[in-house]
Protein backbone atom coordinates (compact mmCIF):
# COMPACT_ATOMS: atom_id res chain seq x y z
CA UNK A 1 0.00 0.00 0.00
CA UNK A 2 1.03 3.65 -0.70
CA UNK A 3 1.59 6.18 2.39
CA UNK A 4 -0.06 8.68 0.30
CA UNK A 5 -3.39 6.63 -0.42
CA UNK A 6 -5.77 9.59 0.48
CA UNK A 7 -7.82 6.93 2.13
CA UNK A 8 -5.17 4.62 4.20
CA UNK A 9 -6.50 1.00 4.22
CA UNK A 10 -5.87 -1.92 7.05
CA UNK A 11 -5.91 -5.47 5.55
CA UNK A 12 -9.06 -6.74 7.85
CA UNK A 13 -9.21 -9.97 7.09
CA UNK A 14 -5.62 -11.61 7.53
CA UNK A 15 -5.35 -12.82 11.46
CA UNK A 16 -5.59 -16.21 10.50
CA UNK A 17 -3.25 -16.35 7.28
CA UNK A 18 -1.08 -13.67 7.20
CA UNK A 19 0.03 -13.03 11.33
CA UNK A 20 2.27 -10.00 10.31
CA UNK A 21 -0.68 -7.26 10.22
CA UNK A 22 -3.36 -6.87 13.22
CA UNK A 23 -6.89 -6.48 12.39
CA UNK A 24 -7.75 -3.54 15.22
CA UNK A 25 -5.00 -1.07 14.04
CA UNK A 26 -7.31 1.94 13.00
CA UNK A 27 -6.22 4.49 9.70
CA UNK A 28 -7.22 8.35 10.61
CA UNK A 29 -6.72 9.87 6.97
CA UNK A 30 -5.38 13.30 6.67
CA UNK A 31 -2.62 15.28 8.67
CA UNK A 32 -3.81 15.09 12.79
CA UNK A 33 -4.55 18.49 13.85
CA UNK A 34 -2.39 17.50 16.88
CA UNK A 35 0.69 17.83 15.37
CA UNK A 36 -0.49 21.75 14.67
CA UNK A 37 -1.91 22.58 18.61
CA UNK A 38 -0.06 24.30 21.00
CA UNK A 39 3.07 23.24 23.78
CA UNK A 40 1.99 22.53 26.76
CA UNK A 41 2.22 24.80 29.71
CA UNK A 42 0.60 24.43 32.63
CA UNK A 43 1.86 21.68 34.53
CA UNK A 44 -0.77 19.17 34.35
CA UNK A 45 -0.53 19.03 30.80
CA UNK A 46 3.31 18.97 30.77
CA UNK A 47 2.49 15.54 33.16
CA UNK A 48 -0.55 13.85 31.86
CA UNK A 49 -1.98 13.75 28.39
CA UNK A 50 -3.90 16.40 26.68
CA UNK A 51 -6.19 15.82 23.83
CA UNK A 52 -5.88 20.14 23.25
CA UNK A 53 -1.94 20.27 23.18
CA UNK A 54 0.35 18.43 20.78
CA UNK A 55 1.96 15.38 21.89
CA UNK A 56 4.50 15.42 24.35
CA UNK A 57 7.64 13.91 21.90
CA UNK A 58 6.79 16.18 19.31
CA UNK A 59 9.51 18.46 20.40
CA UNK A 60 12.34 15.58 20.23
CA UNK A 61 10.72 14.16 17.42
CA UNK A 62 11.35 17.58 15.38
CA UNK A 63 14.72 17.88 16.81
CA UNK A 64 15.75 13.98 15.85
CA UNK A 65 14.78 15.25 12.58
CA UNK A 66 16.68 18.57 12.42
CA UNK A 67 14.15 20.51 12.70
CA UNK A 68 15.11 23.39 15.39
CA UNK A 69 12.02 25.84 14.63
CA UNK A 70 10.37 23.83 17.05
CA UNK A 71 12.77 25.64 20.07
CA UNK A 72 10.64 28.57 19.11
CA UNK A 73 7.46 26.93 20.09
CA UNK A 74 9.16 25.64 23.30
CA UNK A 75 10.06 29.45 23.78
CA UNK A 76 6.72 30.08 23.44
CA UNK A 77 5.34 27.51 25.74
CA UNK A 78 7.99 28.70 28.82
CA UNK A 79 6.89 32.53 28.33
CA UNK A 80 3.14 31.46 28.96
CA UNK A 81 3.96 29.19 31.82
CA UNK A 82 2.28 30.59 35.13
CA UNK A 83 4.92 32.23 37.32
CA UNK A 84 4.18 29.53 40.07
CA UNK A 85 3.98 26.65 37.55
CA UNK A 86 7.45 27.89 35.66
CA UNK A 87 10.19 25.36 37.68
CA UNK A 88 7.69 22.74 36.47
CA UNK A 89 7.45 23.98 32.60
CA UNK A 90 11.02 24.76 32.85
CA UNK A 91 11.97 20.84 34.15
CA UNK A 92 10.24 19.40 31.68
CA UNK A 93 11.56 21.73 28.46
CA UNK A 94 14.96 20.94 30.03
CA UNK A 95 15.19 16.75 29.67
CA UNK A 96 13.31 17.39 26.25
CA UNK A 97 15.95 19.08 24.72
CA UNK A 98 19.18 18.03 26.45
CA UNK A 99 19.04 14.99 24.15
CA UNK A 100 19.73 16.92 21.15
CA UNK A 101 22.86 18.24 22.85
CA UNK A 102 24.41 15.31 21.82
CA UNK A 103 23.75 15.83 17.71
CA UNK A 104 26.76 17.31 16.49
CA UNK A 105 24.79 18.96 13.49
CA UNK A 106 22.21 21.20 16.08
CA UNK A 107 23.69 21.14 19.19
CA UNK A 108 25.26 24.55 18.69
CA UNK A 109 21.91 26.07 17.90
CA UNK A 110 20.48 24.52 20.70
CA UNK A 111 22.72 26.18 22.88
CA UNK A 112 22.53 29.13 21.60
CA UNK A 113 18.67 29.07 22.11
CA UNK A 114 19.55 27.93 25.62
CA UNK A 115 21.33 31.26 26.25
CA UNK A 116 18.89 33.07 24.54
CA UNK A 117 15.84 31.67 26.84
CA UNK A 118 18.50 31.98 30.61
CA UNK A 119 18.31 35.83 29.40
CA UNK A 120 15.04 36.29 28.27
CA UNK A 121 12.84 38.02 30.92
CA UNK A 122 9.24 36.45 29.51
CA UNK A 123 10.07 33.76 30.57
CA UNK A 124 9.27 33.23 34.74
CA UNK A 125 12.70 33.60 36.81
CA UNK A 126 11.06 30.11 37.88
CA UNK A 127 11.29 28.47 34.37
CA UNK A 128 14.85 29.63 33.59
CA UNK A 129 16.37 28.64 36.52
CA UNK A 130 14.68 25.00 36.57
CA UNK A 131 15.76 24.78 32.60
CA UNK A 132 19.31 25.87 33.69
CA UNK A 133 19.26 23.76 36.52
CA UNK A 134 18.14 20.35 34.05
CA UNK A 135 20.72 20.86 31.29
CA UNK A 136 23.26 21.52 34.15
CA UNK A 137 22.63 17.26 35.42
CA UNK A 138 23.31 16.64 31.79
CA UNK A 139 26.94 16.93 31.11
CA UNK A 140 27.96 13.90 29.11
CA UNK A 141 26.80 15.82 25.96
CA UNK A 142 28.86 19.13 27.21
CA UNK A 143 30.95 20.84 24.51
CA UNK A 144 33.00 23.81 24.42
CA UNK A 145 30.06 26.09 23.93
CA UNK A 146 28.08 24.58 26.39
CA UNK A 147 31.08 24.84 29.00
CA UNK A 148 31.66 28.76 28.19
CA UNK A 149 27.57 29.10 28.94
CA UNK A 150 27.56 27.65 32.38
CA UNK A 151 30.72 29.43 33.36
CA UNK A 152 28.47 32.46 32.25
CA UNK A 153 26.83 35.01 34.87
CA UNK A 154 23.65 34.09 32.39
CA UNK A 155 23.25 31.16 34.27
CA UNK A 156 22.52 31.28 38.42
CA UNK A 157 24.76 30.16 40.93
CA UNK A 158 23.61 26.56 41.47
CA UNK A 159 23.00 25.67 38.20
CA UNK A 160 26.71 26.80 37.40
CA UNK A 161 27.99 24.73 39.84
CA UNK A 162 25.96 21.84 39.30
CA UNK A 163 27.44 21.96 35.94
CA UNK A 164 30.99 22.29 36.98
CA UNK A 165 30.51 19.50 39.62
CA UNK A 166 29.62 17.00 37.34
CA UNK A 167 31.63 18.06 34.55
CA UNK A 168 34.85 17.79 36.71
CA UNK A 169 33.86 14.08 38.16
CA UNK A 170 32.99 13.07 34.62
CA UNK A 171 36.39 13.61 33.58
CA UNK A 172 38.33 12.74 36.35
CA UNK A 173 36.05 9.39 36.25
CA UNK A 174 38.24 8.83 32.79
CA UNK A 175 41.93 8.94 34.42
CA UNK A 176 40.90 6.37 36.92
CA UNK A 177 41.23 2.36 37.07
CA UNK A 178 38.27 0.97 35.13
CA UNK A 179 37.92 -2.21 36.96
CA UNK A 180 38.47 -3.01 40.32
CA UNK A 181 39.87 -5.85 42.19
CA UNK A 182 37.26 -9.34 42.87
CA UNK A 183 35.78 -8.75 45.59
CA UNK A 184 35.68 -12.43 48.26
CA UNK A 185 32.09 -13.31 47.01
CA UNK A 186 33.32 -13.39 43.23
CA UNK A 187 36.26 -15.15 44.21
CA UNK A 188 34.54 -17.67 45.92
CA UNK A 189 32.47 -18.24 42.47
CA UNK A 190 35.50 -18.30 40.08
CA UNK A 191 36.52 -20.73 42.77
CA UNK A 192 33.43 -23.19 41.85
CA UNK A 193 32.91 -23.35 38.36
CA UNK A 194 29.18 -24.76 39.22
CA UNK A 195 28.19 -21.94 40.69
CA UNK A 196 30.24 -19.42 38.63
CA UNK A 197 28.69 -20.70 34.88
CA UNK A 198 25.05 -19.99 36.88
CA UNK A 199 25.76 -16.83 38.65
CA UNK A 200 28.23 -15.03 36.13
CA UNK A 201 27.58 -13.51 32.69
CA UNK A 202 31.05 -15.07 31.01
CA UNK A 203 31.14 -17.28 33.92
CA UNK A 204 33.09 -19.79 32.07
CA UNK A 205 35.55 -17.63 30.38
CA UNK A 206 36.31 -15.93 33.96
CA UNK A 207 37.00 -19.26 35.67
CA UNK A 208 39.36 -20.58 32.87
CA UNK A 209 41.09 -16.92 33.35
CA UNK A 210 42.09 -17.82 36.87
CA UNK A 211 42.07 -21.35 36.69
CA UNK A 212 42.86 -22.92 33.38
CA UNK A 213 43.47 -26.05 34.96
CA UNK A 214 40.12 -26.28 35.73
CA UNK A 215 38.49 -27.06 32.48
CA UNK A 216 37.24 -30.04 33.28
CA UNK A 217 35.38 -28.81 35.88
CA UNK A 218 33.97 -25.87 33.43
CA UNK A 219 32.68 -28.60 31.22
CA UNK A 220 31.19 -30.67 33.38
CA UNK A 221 29.31 -27.73 34.96
CA UNK A 222 28.04 -26.61 31.67
CA UNK A 223 26.88 -30.04 30.89
CA UNK A 224 25.13 -30.32 34.10
CA UNK A 225 22.94 -26.66 33.35
CA UNK A 226 22.28 -27.24 29.72
CA UNK A 227 20.94 -30.93 30.52
CA UNK A 228 18.61 -29.49 33.58
CA UNK A 229 15.37 -29.65 32.73
CA UNK A 230 13.99 -27.37 36.09
CA UNK A 231 16.61 -24.54 35.15
CA UNK A 232 15.00 -21.80 33.37
CA UNK A 233 15.50 -21.88 29.32
CA UNK A 234 17.44 -18.68 28.94
CA UNK A 235 20.31 -20.14 31.52
CA UNK A 236 20.44 -23.03 29.86
CA UNK A 237 20.62 -21.67 26.46
CA UNK A 238 23.51 -19.53 27.76
CA UNK A 239 25.60 -22.38 29.31
CA UNK A 240 25.07 -24.13 25.48
CA UNK A 241 26.71 -20.86 24.05
CA UNK A 242 29.84 -20.98 26.51
CA UNK A 243 29.96 -24.44 25.81
CA UNK A 244 30.05 -24.20 22.43
CA UNK A 245 32.94 -21.22 22.71
CA UNK A 246 35.06 -23.96 24.52
CA UNK A 247 34.47 -26.81 22.25
CA UNK A 248 32.05 -26.60 19.97
CA UNK A 249 31.69 -30.23 18.80
CA UNK A 250 30.78 -31.95 22.51
CA UNK A 251 28.16 -28.89 22.47
CA UNK A 252 26.87 -30.31 19.76
CA UNK A 253 26.82 -33.65 21.13
CA UNK A 254 25.26 -32.41 24.06
CA UNK A 255 22.44 -30.43 22.59
CA UNK A 256 21.19 -33.60 20.52
CA UNK A 257 20.93 -35.36 23.95
CA UNK A 258 18.48 -32.24 24.87
CA UNK A 259 14.25 -33.56 24.45
CA UNK A 260 12.49 -31.61 26.83
CA UNK A 261 9.66 -29.87 24.39
CA UNK A 262 10.96 -26.40 25.97
CA UNK A 263 14.20 -26.48 24.79
CA UNK A 264 14.40 -28.67 21.91
CA UNK A 265 13.29 -26.39 19.43
CA UNK A 266 15.90 -24.00 20.66
CA UNK A 267 18.99 -25.93 20.76
CA UNK A 268 17.81 -27.50 16.98
CA UNK A 269 20.11 -24.67 15.05
CA UNK A 270 23.17 -26.17 16.91
CA UNK A 271 22.38 -29.69 15.90
CA UNK A 272 21.08 -28.60 12.46
CA UNK A 273 24.10 -26.41 11.48
CA UNK A 274 27.31 -28.26 14.10
CA UNK A 275 30.22 -26.31 11.81
CA UNK A 276 31.24 -22.69 12.89
CA UNK A 277 29.40 -20.17 10.73
CA UNK A 278 27.24 -22.33 9.41
CA UNK A 279 23.71 -20.65 10.96
CA UNK A 280 25.11 -17.27 10.14
CA UNK A 281 25.37 -18.53 6.18
CA UNK A 282 22.07 -19.85 6.57
CA UNK A 283 20.26 -16.72 8.45
CA UNK A 284 22.18 -14.65 5.49
CA UNK A 285 21.34 -16.82 2.37
CA UNK A 286 17.51 -16.85 3.55
CA UNK A 287 17.34 -12.83 4.26
CA UNK A 288 17.52 -12.44 7.40
CA UNK A 289 20.49 -10.58 8.01
CA UNK A 290 22.04 -8.15 5.12
CA UNK A 291 25.83 -9.13 6.10
CA UNK A 292 28.01 -11.14 8.28
CA UNK A 293 30.33 -10.16 10.89
CA UNK A 294 32.97 -12.31 12.55
CA UNK A 295 30.00 -12.60 15.85
CA UNK A 296 27.38 -13.73 14.08
CA UNK A 297 30.03 -16.27 12.51
CA UNK A 298 30.86 -17.52 15.99
CA UNK A 299 27.05 -17.27 17.66
CA UNK A 300 25.41 -20.97 18.22
CA UNK A 301 21.80 -19.79 18.65
CA UNK A 302 19.63 -17.95 15.95
CA UNK A 303 18.91 -15.51 18.50
CA UNK A 304 22.91 -14.18 18.95
CA UNK A 305 22.89 -14.77 14.97
CA UNK A 306 20.47 -12.35 14.74
CA UNK A 307 21.42 -10.15 17.64
CA UNK A 308 21.97 -7.26 14.95
CA UNK A 309 18.26 -6.96 13.89
CA UNK A 310 16.56 -7.22 17.49
CA UNK A 311 15.80 -5.26 20.06
CA UNK A 312 14.96 -6.63 24.05
CA UNK A 313 13.15 -4.63 26.65
CA UNK A 314 11.45 -5.48 29.98
CA UNK A 315 7.74 -6.14 29.71
CA UNK A 316 7.58 -5.38 32.89
CA UNK A 317 8.00 -1.73 33.40
CA UNK A 318 6.37 -0.99 37.10
CA UNK A 319 6.28 2.51 36.27
CA UNK A 320 2.88 4.39 35.08
CA UNK A 321 2.17 5.58 32.14
CA UNK A 322 4.01 2.47 30.64
CA UNK A 323 5.81 4.76 28.16
CA UNK A 324 4.91 2.78 25.07
CA UNK A 325 5.80 5.22 23.14
CA UNK A 326 9.38 5.20 23.92
CA UNK A 327 9.36 0.83 22.87
CA UNK A 328 7.52 1.83 19.27
CA UNK A 329 10.13 4.23 18.27
CA UNK A 330 13.10 2.13 19.51
CA UNK A 331 11.38 -0.72 17.75
CA UNK A 332 11.13 1.27 14.51
CA UNK A 333 14.76 1.68 14.43
CA UNK A 334 15.24 -1.70 13.47
CA UNK A 335 13.58 -1.14 10.00
CA UNK A 336 15.09 2.33 9.57
CA UNK A 337 14.23 4.49 7.40
CA UNK A 338 11.17 2.97 6.53
CA UNK A 339 9.36 4.65 9.59
CA UNK A 340 11.66 7.39 10.36
CA UNK A 341 9.27 9.51 9.98
CA UNK A 342 6.71 8.06 12.47
CA UNK A 343 5.96 9.93 15.74
CA UNK A 344 4.42 7.81 18.77
CA UNK A 345 2.40 8.40 20.97
CA UNK A 346 0.97 6.76 23.99
CA UNK A 347 -2.42 7.47 25.80
CA UNK A 348 -2.22 6.22 28.84
CA UNK A 349 -5.78 5.04 30.51
CA UNK A 350 -7.45 6.98 33.56
CA UNK A 351 -5.31 7.12 36.33
CA UNK A 352 -7.56 7.02 39.60
CA UNK A 353 -8.92 5.90 42.99
CA UNK A 354 -11.20 3.91 44.01
CA UNK A 355 -14.05 5.76 45.35
CA UNK A 356 -15.48 3.09 47.83
CA UNK A 357 -12.18 2.48 49.39
CA UNK A 358 -10.65 4.95 52.19
CA UNK A 359 -8.13 7.27 51.46
CA UNK A 360 -6.09 8.95 53.80
CA UNK A 361 -5.61 12.43 53.77
CA UNK A 362 -2.99 12.90 51.55
CA UNK A 363 -4.64 10.53 49.03
CA UNK A 364 -7.26 12.42 49.13
CA UNK A 365 -5.50 15.95 48.51
CA UNK A 366 -4.10 14.44 45.60
CA UNK A 367 -6.82 13.40 42.22
CA UNK A 368 -5.62 12.86 39.23
CA UNK A 369 -6.12 14.98 35.63
CA UNK A 370 -7.36 12.63 33.14
CA UNK A 371 -8.69 13.49 29.57
CA UNK A 372 -11.32 12.55 27.43
CA UNK A 373 -9.50 11.19 24.96
CA UNK A 374 -8.12 8.58 27.88
CA UNK A 375 -10.12 5.27 28.09
CA UNK A 376 -10.89 3.97 31.75
CA UNK A 377 -9.21 0.60 31.01
CA UNK A 378 -6.68 0.30 28.62
CA UNK A 379 -4.09 2.40 26.58
CA UNK A 380 -4.32 3.98 23.13
CA UNK A 381 -1.51 3.66 20.52
CA UNK A 382 -0.77 6.16 18.08
CA UNK A 383 1.51 6.67 14.87
CA UNK A 384 1.63 9.73 13.27
CA UNK A 385 2.53 10.15 9.90
CA UNK A 386 2.83 12.81 7.33
CA UNK A 387 -0.46 12.54 5.64
CA UNK A 388 -2.65 10.08 7.96
CA UNK A 389 -2.73 8.58 11.57
CA UNK A 390 -3.11 5.06 13.41
CA UNK A 391 -4.55 4.23 16.27
CA UNK A 392 -4.87 0.55 18.09
CA UNK A 393 -5.99 -0.37 22.01
CA UNK A 394 -3.25 -1.93 23.73
CA UNK A 395 -2.80 -3.67 26.85
CA UNK A 396 -5.00 -2.94 30.31
CA UNK A 397 -4.59 -0.91 33.18
CA UNK A 398 -1.61 -3.38 34.65
CA UNK A 399 2.29 -1.92 34.11
CA UNK A 400 2.93 -4.68 31.75
CA UNK A 401 3.67 -3.72 28.08
CA UNK A 402 1.34 -5.63 25.65
CA UNK A 403 3.85 -6.78 23.18
CA UNK A 404 1.04 -8.19 20.32
CA UNK A 405 -0.39 -4.99 19.37
CA UNK A 406 2.79 -2.92 19.97
CA UNK A 407 3.67 -5.40 16.53
CA UNK A 408 0.74 -5.38 15.03
CA UNK A 409 0.82 -1.43 14.91
CA UNK A 410 4.60 -1.62 13.37
CA UNK A 411 3.62 -4.40 10.80
CA UNK A 412 0.63 -2.65 9.72
CA UNK A 413 2.64 0.93 9.12
CA UNK A 414 5.56 -1.44 7.32
CA UNK A 415 2.52 -2.96 5.02
CA UNK A 416 1.09 0.68 4.79
CA UNK A 417 4.20 2.09 3.48
CA UNK A 418 5.02 -1.15 1.05
CA UNK A 419 7.90 -2.33 3.07
CA UNK A 420 8.17 -6.17 3.28
CA UNK A 421 10.00 -5.90 6.74
CA UNK A 422 8.40 -7.76 9.37
CA UNK A 423 8.35 -7.66 13.28
CA UNK A 424 8.14 -10.93 15.30
CA UNK A 425 8.81 -11.92 18.85
CA UNK A 426 11.22 -14.00 19.80
CA UNK A 427 10.89 -16.32 23.28
CA UNK A 428 13.08 -15.55 25.54
CA UNK A 429 12.47 -17.61 29.10
CA UNK A 430 12.24 -14.92 30.91
CA UNK A 431 9.88 -11.52 31.66
CA UNK A 432 11.97 -9.68 28.93
CA UNK A 433 10.83 -9.57 25.30
CA UNK A 434 12.98 -10.05 22.25
CA UNK A 435 11.48 -8.27 19.21
CA UNK A 436 13.10 -9.56 15.26
CA UNK A 437 12.59 -7.13 12.41
CA UNK A 438 13.37 -8.82 9.11
CA UNK A 439 11.76 -9.68 5.66
CA UNK A 440 8.49 -11.56 5.83
CA UNK A 441 9.53 -14.30 3.53
CA UNK A 442 13.05 -14.65 5.40
CA UNK A 443 10.86 -14.68 8.82
CA UNK A 444 8.33 -17.66 7.34
CA UNK A 445 11.34 -19.63 5.71
CA UNK A 446 13.18 -19.67 9.15
CA UNK A 447 10.15 -20.79 10.88
CA UNK A 448 9.30 -23.52 8.19
CA UNK A 449 12.78 -24.71 8.47
CA UNK A 450 12.76 -25.02 12.24
CA UNK A 451 15.35 -22.66 12.48
CA UNK A 452 13.82 -20.20 14.37
CA UNK A 453 10.77 -20.11 16.82
CA UNK A 454 8.54 -17.40 16.85
CA UNK A 455 5.79 -16.51 19.12
CA UNK A 456 2.80 -15.68 16.83
CA UNK A 457 0.02 -13.68 17.93
CA UNK A 458 -2.80 -15.46 19.46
Amino acid sequence: MDSTDETPRTPLECIDGEPFVFAAVSPIPGRSPRLDLPLASVGPAIHHYSSQHAPQGLVAYRLRRGDVAVLDDVTRALSRAPAAEGSDVGTAYGYRVCASLCDDSIGPKVVSWLESCFADASIPRAGRAALARTIASHPRCASPTLDALFASAVVDDEARKTYAALRNAGQGARTEPSEPEPDETRRALLANPFLAVRELRDGAREVLAVHPERRGDVLAALTVVVTDETEQHYVRFHALEQLAELDRAYAVAIAEMVQDPGMAPRVAPLVKFPEPGALARYAHDVGLLPGITDGELRAVTIGSVLGSRTALFAKETDVYPNHYDDVLARLARLVSPVLDDVLFEEVPHHEFFDDDEDEDDDEDAYRPVNDPDQLRDAYRLRAFLPDCAYEIVAGDTTDWIAVEPVLGLLNTLCEARGSDLRFVELPTGSQDACVLAAPERAIRTAVDDGVLVVIWPS
